[in-house]
């Protein structure tokens, strides 16, 4: 989340006062004779959680040391509802087809009790549009058949995945290192937690480690990242598996015999990187790669599947990283600062790699090097801030979509040829991206702004077809939530 400046909070002390049910009270980082100051209960307790939560460092503690208030503020039940620095998006049930868009909501700030999971219905987006001029405020208080249904989740939520028989969800969250399982009922309109969960920020995900193949006493490690999830169709003990990426260098690898099943902790790899910032996975090679700051080298991880399932006895084996070549930054050693990943359509020897150091989105290959070499044949030079890479194909064509959180933009480039096609602004803080092939959407959580951008693709695809010459470029035509940028906070 770099970029966000999180301001100090004023010194002082906080009088007593009960929190509503529904909401945590945090510091709302405002001055102390503003109205809607709020206190904080269970200072300690909190405290305690922002030491074990990375993402945040030792910078945030003192707001909770410090912070002043006078009085208890009084949070809406809308309020409660409405985003809230949102990160991860889904689209679905059906990502070919998608009905619904799923947000979740960070809680960046400590605003509320818990995050939140929203879900969007699109087709009700589309209808509000109707008759607005671009680029439309969609007020979720005033339209409210916008919102399908919301559940409360875990706050800081790094990744949102969909199980591999599209029952339901997989939440990653950085508080507590957790990890949540949610089931999509009512065709994807509404999220449950499972039979055994009140709650969807309770410990809905039950990790047995006591049926594990593995010795006993194995735990997750901290403060996870980054995940994806691997179907496995040859019967077995498991339908699915879960690999989890942590920053400070572990992978773990879970397994799944369905949704509403336990989760079983298989096996945890560690010392891969030095820091990692997400994964990629090769499955037709039952390759897991690692990426991270900092780092021209990729770590790798070889899955090892025996008739389907995981191996029994060492199902991840730590190979060689792969050392990225071919780029000229003009230092003794490259330090890639790798941000995301993804392969490039119907070429599995190209990946595509966004990059903050070089500032760039290259294209490699795989062939022609060895096995411990990944080179770089193409690099296009991309914005500040570079965040997050969604590759997807389009009326035929292939296309990158690249957030650039400190540029505040979204840019389409040619996946194929590296060109740059165009670039939508008037956006905060972008920052996850995900593509509704049916509207021609790029919808895109805006960190800094509470909100979601969507974002037109149809206008760009027509002048690449030569179909029209006009609206060339990705154009912002809707923010679903009212925008309320960091500034408002300070």
């Amino acid at each position: 989340m770099s970029g966000v400046k999180m301001p100090g909070a004023h010194s002082g002390t906080c009088s007593a006062a009960r929190a509503k049910e529904g909401t945590r009270h945090a510091p709302r980082l405002t001055g102390a004779s503003r109205e809607g100051d709020t206190c904080v209960r269970g200072r300690t307790a909190l405290a305690s959680r922002w030491r074990r939560t990375v993402v945040l460092g030792t910078s945030l503690l003192s707001l909770f040391g410090s912070a002043r208030c006078n009085e208890a503020r009084v949070v809406s039940e809308e309020e409660v509802q409405s985003l809230n620095f949102p990160g991860p998006i889904l689209l679905g049930p059906n990502a070919a087809a998608p009905q619904y868009a799923y947000v979740a909501s960070t809680n960046f700030d400590l605003r509320f009790r818990s995050g939140r999971l929203h879900v969007f219905d699109l087709a009700a987006v589309e209808s509000a549009l109707e008759g607005c001029e671009a680029p439309c405020v969609l007020d979720l208080q005033s339209l409210p058949e916008i919102t399908a249904s919301s559940v409360a989740v875990r706050s800081f939520a790094s990744t949102l995945r969909r199980s591999a028989t599209e029952e339901g969800l997989y939440l990653v969250s950085r508080e507590d290192s957790s990890l949540s399982r949610l089931t999509l009922e009512n065709g994807g309109r509404d999220v449950g937690c499972g039979a055994d969960s009140a709650a969807c920020d309770d410990d809905a995900a039950r990790i047995d480690t006591e049926t594990s193949v593995l010795r006993s006493g194995l735990g997750l490690p901290t403060d996870p990242v980054d995940a994806q999830v691997i179907g496995l169709v040859t019967p077995g003990r498991f339908r699915e598996l879960l690999l989890v990426a942590y920053r400070a260098g572990s992978l773990a690898l879970l397994g799944s015999r369905g949704i509403g099943q336990p989760l079983e902790l298989i096996e945890v790899a560690s010392a891969l990187a030095r820091e990692i910032t997400g994964l990629y996975v090769r499955e037709a090679a039952q390759e897991v790669w690692l990426f991270g700051q900092r780092d021209s080298r990729i770590g790798q991880v070889r899955l090892v599947l025996q008739d389907g399932q995981p191996s029994g006895v060492e199902p991840l084996v730590i190979a060689s990283p792969r050392v990225l070549t071919g780029t000229d930054t003009g230092r003794a050693q490259l330090e890639a600062d790798i941000r995301a990943m993804s392969a490039l359509p119907d070429r599995p020897e190209r990946v595509l790699l966004l990059t903050r150091q070089p500032q760039a989105l290259l294209q490699a290959s795989l062939a022609g090097g060895g096995p411990q070499t990944l080179e770089v044949r193409r690099a296009t030079e991309v914005s500040v801030g570079a965040s997050r890479l969604t590759v997807t194909r389009l009326r035929g064509l292939s296309l990158a979509l690249v957030s650039t959180f400190d540029d505040a933009s979204l840019s389409v480039f040619d996946a194929e040829q590296g060109r740059s096609l165009g670039s939508a602004r008037q956006l905060s803080g972008p920052f996850e991206i995900a593509v509704d092939p049916v509207r021609e959407w790029a919808l895109v959580t805006d960190f800094r702004a509470s909100s979601v951008r969507v974002i037109r693709l149809s206008g760009l695809l027509d002048c690449l077809e030569a179909v029209s010459t006009e609206r060339c470029q990705p154009e912002l035509i809707a923010t679903i939530g009212t925008p309320r940028p960091v500034s408002e906070l300070n």
